[in-house]
């Protein structure tokens, strides 16, 4: 990928001409489309990114751009980013590309130019931990400490929900109903209520009477360490993936993937092995898509043994 020049200096035209245009990305995103903040965000990353690679230092001219050079970026891109990272801007450009063509401020409508990235789904199997596993993952938080009752508090959530490491962050404290013995969880456009388990609710008890600082913000999970941030504002989604990584390494555990998602399939795959159908698995998982769910069809391998037809051995003839 060409090296960007000057990217933060604001005498290049080319930067000041980006920033406006992607501004008024910005604006069509919100107004038009409706997107929250933070998808704006990464949308408008990924576009500023790009004009600032396409027009490093020549004149800043949108019709310039040609097929050729949106191919050539997605390729550079790709081999320096990966598959996934490369989707995403492919993504972005589609979305950035239908704003010009409907604003005019592009001659060609270049959305059908953006190529597509191959993704190879089902590749491997989904990593997850057993039961054994998992609580020796809750037994290594100290509770004896501020941070350990909110690390197990968070742990438990995503071992007994099953939930992603964003809904965690969204959670507010008006969020449990603890009359009902429900928790409300909002992701990817839903908000669904979930039952508050009597384990999960205990550690949410100590958390919020020993281990949550006093402070002004109405989120569940917070900093430890003054300012009392939001987990979101503070560190993000980095924030819990790092407490499932600590909490691995303390644990002796080394699993090939360490993010907080692991406990969400380790959750999936007790489902399936309890006898759960990939029907049900996906409505607790929340997943729009069946073909999402189907990933966990491969780790129940006792099921799958009853299906495998024998191998013919060689040199006896089929009957």
């Amino acid at each position: 990928m060409r090296k960007i020049i000057n990217i933060n200096h604001k005498s290049n035209s080319n930067f000041i001409k980006a920033s406006e245009l992607v501004n008024k990305y910005d604006q069509y995103l919100s107004r038009a489309q409706g997107l929250a903040p933070r998808t704006r965000q990464f949308y408008c990353s990924n576009i500023r990114s790009f004009l600032l690679s396409i027009f490093p230092t020549k004149k800043f001219s949108l019709n310039t751009l040609s097929p050729k050079k949106i191919v050539n970026f997605i390729l550079a891109y790709a081999r320096e980013g990966g598959a996934h990272r490369a989707q995403a801007m492919v993504y972005s450009l589609r979305s950035f590309f239908k704003f010009l063509s409907r604003t005019r401020r592009l001659k060609n409508n270049l959305v059908d130019a953006v190529p597509t990235v191959p993704m190879w789904k089902k590749r491997s199997l989904p990593v997850f931990l057993s039961h054994d596993e998992l609580q020796l993952l809750l037994q290594s938080c100290n509770r004896g400490c501020t941070k350990g009752l909110r690390d197990y508090a968070i742990l438990m959530m995503l071992i007994t929900l099953g939930v992603r490491p964003s809904e965690v962050c969204k959670l507010t404290l008006d969020d449990i109903d603890w009359h009902k013995g429900e928790i409300i969880v909002r992701g990817k456009g839903s908000e669904t209520r979930l039952p508050l388990f009597q384990d999960l609710g205990d550690a949410l008890t100590d958390y919020l009477q020993y281990g949550r600082p006093k402070c002004p913000s109405n989120s569940l999970f917070v900093r430890v360490n003054r300012p009392q941030k939001t987990l979101t504002a503070a560190i993000e989604l980095s924030g819990i993936r790092h407490i499932v990584r600590a909490a691995l390494k303390r644990a002796g555990l080394n699993p090939e993937k360490k993010g907080a998602y692991l406990l969400r399939h380790s959750f999936a795959t007790q489902l399936l092995q309890q006898g759960a159908s990939l029907q049900e698995i996906g409505l607790i998982l929340r997943h729009k898509l069946i073909e999402t769910t189907a990933i966990y069809a491969s780790v129940d391998f006792e099921k799958l043994a009853t299906i495998v037809q024998p191998w013919p051995c060689k040199g006896k003839r089929k009957v």
